[in-house]
């Protein structure tokens, strides 16, 4: 599972770090992070990741002052772009109860959470868990059910007289089993 957390909040990406390792058959080394969006950005041009972790309140690049509204016109800016490779599931986990409050309805339209995020709260890390947890069994899943035969048709027929019929025609069958 790739993750991706993005956020200026090195307590805060800890946090997020150590509750992860707590989660049974997760590898740490499959989240990574950044600290402004730029950098997230950029990583989501290159990979497909699982899930991203972003705050609402960032910088636009290391160094600059964090936006209030950075978080949410990234959420914006990741459905709208085409050339952005979409994370599977998308959590915005923010501190800041003001930002929260003001975005929350539109990121949630979008279909995705907004968690307060609390240090000494179980909540957050309850609903991120789950989340992790039920991804992980979602990626389990697609690795053990088969996938179906490429073929660009299926002719299926009900009785014999059918299926002579349709392997009479003039066309190079492959059997698929």
């Amino acid at each position: 599972m790739k993750l991706l957390i993005a956020d200026d909040s090195s307590d805060k990406i800890g946090s997020i770090l150590n509750l992860l390792r707590e989660i049974d058959g997760f590898d740490p080394r499959d989240a990574e992070y950044v600290l402004d969006i730029k950098s997230a950005r950029a990583k989501l041009f290159d990979v497909f990741y699982d899930l991203l972790i972003l705050d609402l309140n960032m910088p636009e690049e290391l160094g600059d002052t964090p936006s209030i509204e950075a978080g949410a016109n990234f959420v914006e800016e990741i459905i709208d772009t085409k050339s952005i490779k979409k994370p599977a599931d998308l959590i915005v986990l923010t501190a800041f109860d003001e930002s929260a409050q003001i975005f929350k309805t539109k990121i949630e339209l979008a279909g995705f959470f907004v968690l307060p995020y609390d240090p000494f709260s179980t909540e957050w890390t309850s609903i991120l868990k789950s989340r992790v947890d039920y991804l992980m069994l979602c990626q389990e899943q697609r690795k053990i059910i088969p996938k179906p035969p490429k073929c660009d048709f299926a002719i299926l027929t009900a009785v014999p007289i059918e299926t002579s019929a349709v392997l009479a025609l003039d066309i190079e069958w492959e059997q698929l089993n």
